[in-house]
Order: structure tokens, then sequence, then C-alpha cells
């Protein structure tokens, strides 16, 4: 027989009503702070308690204090509320377009060696500078520009050159171009490729490079380079996609791409001319909001290239 454990159900409302009782001594002070009635309190406390199993509160005539068990319960509710408080706060100002405290902007790269503690401190350095919250995700170019206009997020950040009559774009430099192959292809060892060694190769298209691709063919067609048309679509950055294919993928030549996968190797491009890709910051015209306009006016000396991608 399978013995099923029971899952105690509380909710937010039953733990605010608590933690407020008990800091304020009273179910009146409670019911106060929370702008209900004593009755509500009172039932609300009641359905913990019996959710919970045990006895939270001691009642008296002149209030109520925690018991045992009450004041362990009161220590973690306390935390979990404050979390949870937190978590409110954040979505609070992130779903206001107009925002002045809270900037949320997606990067089009696939992940790359150490992303999650490069961004979270290129996040705290621009959150310090600019005075506001500020938080950097990754994501493909295509859900970057969904998310921009379901006002998601209050920015895209893209390699290659985007443009749509409802966005703006601010250049905020560029990056050389190089190719990413795996470890056993013909082409790993090379210090550096030129587009003459990969035309033999299945070119690799993916969500994450779909406007880099656009502006690197556009910058070999003006040099006078035709690269290989015919592109293989992958739904990611798909690494079992380039070893069934053989196939080479564009992308940036940057030093934090080298750990990405420990069978993947980032290749400088090297022409006569030198290949680059345009880093922009994308915003909607009609909602751009006050924390955004703070990193846009402090945009040269707040947000450098290197320090997002190398």
């Amino acid at each position: 027989m399978v013995d099923y454990v029971k899952k105690v159900s509380m909710d937010i409302r039953q733990i605010r009503y608590f933690v407020s009782a008990v800091k304020g001594g009273s179910l009146s002070a409670a019911a106060k702070e929370q702008f209900v009635t004593v009755q509500a309190v009172s039932k609300a406390l009641s359905e913990l308690e019996r959710e919970v199993g045990q006895s939270l509160l001691v009642r008296g005539n002149h209030g109520v204090r925690p018991t045992v068990f009450g004041e362990v319960f009161y220590r973690r509710a306390n935390t979990a509320l404050g979390s949870f408080n937190n978590l409110q706060d954040f979505v609070d100002a992130a779903t206001d377009s107009a925002s002045e405290n809270y900037l949320l902007i997606a990067l089009s790269s696939p992940p790359f060696k150490e992303y999650k503690r490069i961004l979270d401190s290129l996040s705290a350095f621009l959150g310090k500078r600019l005075g506001i919250t500020v938080d950097i995700v990754l994501a493909p170019a295509t859900e970057a520009f969904d998310a921009l206009r379901a006002g998601s997020v209050g920015a895209a950040c893209v390699l290659g050159d985007y443009t749509a009559p409802d966005v703006d774009t601010v250049s905020i430099g560029t990056v050389p171009a190089g190719v990413v192959v795996t470890t056993d292809h013909p082409l790993a060892k090379r210090a550096a490729v030129s587009i003459a060694d990969i035309e033999q190769y299945p070119l690799l298209s993916s969500p994450w490079f779909e406007y880099m691709i656009a502006s690197l063919n556009k910058s070999f067609r003006e040099h006078g380079y035709t690269p290989q048309e015919r592109l293989i679509r992958c739904d990611g950055f798909s690494h079992d996609a380039m070893v069934r294919n053989h196939g080479v993928c564009f992308a940036a030549y940057l030093p934090s791409l080298a750990g990405m996968h420990q069978t993947i190797n980032n290749i400088p491009l090297v022409e006569k001319t030198p290949v680059t890709m345009p880093i922009q910051l994308v915003t909607l015209k009609s909602a751009k909001s006050d924390a955004y306009r703070a990193l846009e006016s402090s945009i040269g000396t707040v947000l450098r290239v290197d320090s997002l991608f190398q």
C-alpha cells in the first residue's frame, strides 16, 4: 500500500494575517494593518491552524502571542513573507511600462561560459551606476522582440541590423565576426578561417543568430563575397545539428564563447576587409520607460561592448 503524505495548503493571505497578528499582538491590530475585519482575521487564522495541524496562537483577554510551535512558524513565515513581498515588488515594477526603477533587457546571445555570473555582475553594475534595478537575460532574437512588443522587457540587445517601423535602435558598438564548429570538424584546428574556407560546408541558421546572419550576408555582398546561400535551419544553437550536418555556424568571435561547449571551437573570420557586426539596443517607439531613458542617456559611459560580451 502506498502511504500518501498530506500536503498542507496555505495561502499568502493567511500568512500575512498571522505575521501581522504576532507583530501587533492582537487580531484587531492585524485587521487594522491588513484593512479587513477582525472576524476575517480570526477565520483565516483558524483555517491556517487546521491546515497546519498545530495551534499557532495563544488567545487571551489582552491579545495574542505565538505558541512554542507558533514562534518557530512565525520566524519562517516572516522570512517567506519578505521573499514574497520582494517577488510582488518585482512583478509590480516589471509590469509597469513607465517604470522609473526597473529595467529588464533581453540579450540575444546563446549561453556562454559563466554567463549567469557575468550577466548578474553586469546587471548589478548597471543598476548601481543608474540608480535602478536591472536584470539581463538571454533569449533568441525572435523571442526577445516578441517579449519587447508584449511589454515583458524594456529593451532588446541584438547582434546584427534590425529595423522595423515600430522600433528605435541605438548602436552600442561592433564585434568581430567568427564561426563556431565542432572540435572534430576539419576547420577546428585553424587559427582563423576565410569565406573561401567555409563555402564547401553547410551553414547552420538559428533563432539566436537570425539578424546577425542577415547582417553578415549583407556585409559579404557589399564586399563582393558570395557565401553559401543555402542554410540549414535549427531550432536552437544545436551542437547535435552541427555534428549531424558537419556544418558551420556564424557567430561573433569572442573569448567568452570559447567555453560555451566543450566540443565546440570559436574561430575568427579573417578577410582583407575586416568583417564586423553591429550590436544594437532596440526599444519600442511607443513604450520607452524612464528606466530605459536613464540607460540611453548614459550609454556612452555605462554600457560598453567589451563589458557585455568579453
